[in-house]
């Protein structure tokens, strides 16, 4: 089986650091970046199967970049899983970042095993046993 790819996107690059390093404890490997046109270059090289992401970006680029992700896949390729977490739990932020076409909305605070299910949740379950 391939091992599972996850795109981290966020502006604080602690954050990026820290879920990096929980994902890849968990067998995963993990690309990170802390900006919107960083993560549309990794986009353009490798889909990943799940995007992490913040949508505390400038300008709305956080919205831009969901919107745009659909145009930016192959013709072979479907759309990734994108769960987006945010410092607040704002609920027209939520409602927004769903209209969009994202899987899931968070509060951003990730232990491991929070991290671990919300993986779980989007890739297939065998991937850390």
């Amino acid at each position: 089986m391939n091992i599972q790819k996850i795109l981290v996107i966020d502006n604080d690059p602690e954050i990026v650091d820290q879920l990096i390093i929980k994902i890849e404890a968990l067998g995963l490997e993990a690309d990170g970046v802390t900006s919107i046109e960083q993560g549309s270059q990794v986009m353009r090289h490798a889909t990943p199967d799940l995007i992490i992401m913040d949508l505390g970006f400038a300008q709305a680029e956080g919205y831009i970049f969901i919107s745009s992700l659909k145009e930016a896949l192959r013709p072979d390729e479907k759309m990734p899983p994108i769960s987006v977490m945010n410092s607040a739990d704002d609920q027209f932020l939520s409602t927004y970042a769903y209209d969009l076409g994202t899987t899931d909305f968070h509060v951003r605070t990730y232990d491991s095993d929070s991290l671990k299910t919300l993986i779980m949740d989007f890739l297939p379950t065998d991937i850390m046993e």
